[in-house]
């Protein structure tokens, strides 16, 4: 499960706006190049932080469940 993390991403090409975004295994989720060009960092449940590229992102979403997100 998602924790924390940089708020660099797209929803299908689209920066997130603030609020509640609910995020399943198929919605289509990048990093921008807003703040680390492509990438970002992520702290999970287990206490482990991992800097994810958009591949990376990727893997990690479709192996977890419904996340729901506060974006500031």
């Amino acid at each position: 499960m998602l924790l924390a993390g940089d708020d660099n991403f797209e929803v299908g090409g689209a920066p997130v706006n603030s609020g509640l975004l609910i995020l399943v295994s198929n919605t289509p989720l990048a990093w921008s190049a807003a703040r680390h060009h492509f990438a970002g960092n992520v702290g999970l449940a287990d206490g482990s932080v991992q800097s994810l590229s958009n591949p990376g992102l990727t893997n990690l979403q479709t192996s977890l469940a419904t996340n729901r997100l506060a974006i500031p």
